[in-house]
């Protein structure tokens, strides 16, 4: 995702006439969590590492899951939420998705129901993912809050969690919390020896 919008910047950039060199300087100067706080901003904490991202729909899922398949040696875990005043299908299609990106998958409820009774979405998304991939591991954790401190508790060493978060302070707290530290890439683990992050250009 942060190509497309890159490669769009960049053409905009050259269209207003700014030279290569002062473009290909912001680029390299450019960190996702700082410069566009909540979107795909990976930190690294615990061992693994978290993405915050607000992708509250099926693209939103599909798309995480075309870039989690670059690290096919990362365990995942998907922290997900759905809108309640969103149709039947557009949730269960959700759950689907995040069956198909993530080795496990945790939902959890918003504050706002928008309508919907206490635990109705959070248990459609996960029937969904079940009837998605047959053994997949789901289950709901009351708020998102909590949802992620559980992740966290639990993430093992190189493992993903990708939190698709309903409030983005409280989310960066909590890894502040637990020393998180922001990142450019994963290192995928070699057999014996600790993940470590590229260094930053």
């Amino acid at each position: 995702m942060h190509v497309y919008n890159t490669l769009a910047a960049v053409a905009a950039a050259r269209a207003c006439g700014l030279p290569a060199k002062v473009i290909a300087a912001g680029l390299r100067s450019f960190i996702p969590a700082r410069d566009n706080p909540g979107r795909l901003n990976l930190f690294r904490v615990k061992g693994g590492y978290v993405v915050l991202d607000y992708g509250h729909n099926p693209a939103g899922i599909e798309a995480m899951g075309r870039w989690l398949a670059q690290w096919a040696q990362v365990r995942s875990t998907g922290i997900i939420e759905a809108p309640g005043d969103r149709a039947d299908w557009l949730i269960e299609e959700l759950g689907r998705e995040a069956a198909r990106a993530f080795d496990n998958v945790i939902c959890y409820e918003p504050d706002d129901l928008r309508g919907r009774a206490p635990g109705e979405v959070p248990d459609l998304l996960c029937r969904a993912v079940r009837q998605a991939v047959p053994g997949k591991q789901c289950r709901v954790i009351a708020d998102g809050t909590t949802a992620l401190r559980t992740a966290l508790a639990e993430v093992k060493p190189a493992e993903l969690v990708v939190y698709f978060y309903d409030h983005y302070d409280n989310a960066r707290k909590i890894l502040h919390e637990h020393g998180a530290v922001a990142v450019r890439n994963i290192i995928p683990p070699q057999e014996g020896k600790e993940p470590r992050e590229r260094a930053r250009a």
